[in-house]
């Protein structure tokens, strides 16, 4: 036979209040696609201005615990040149970059 747990009133308060002060995490708190949204400008500065490559700046992301894959670092650091490359020859261009 399973053994009962009760609670106390004064534990549901207390748990109550303990969960009402918790922060709003949604403040804190950024997904893949938010960060790089939010990187955007310097890391297209950092590699039409200074050379680096995507490789390079997704080290340095790594470095500070921020996991995001080579591919949409390269869309965004990519994203004016295959900008250009479309508007010059819209009817062949495959990459559509928004």
């Amino acid at each position: 036979m399973a053994l009962k747990k009760y609670y106390t009133l004064e534990q549901l308060d207390s748990a109550k209040r303990r969960l009402e002060e918790l922060p709003d995490l949604k403040k804190q708190r950024m997904t893949g696609d938010e960060m790089l949204k939010e990187l955007k400008a310097q890391l297209v500065k950092l590699a039409s201005d200074k050379g680096y490559e995507a490789a390079d700046i997704k080290s340095v992301l790594d470095s500070v615990g921020i996991k995001i894959g080579l591919k949409p670092i390269k869309e965004i650091i990519y994203a004016k040149n295959l900008a250009k490359k479309c508007h010059t020859a819209e009817k062949k261009c495959k990459h559509h970059v928004t």
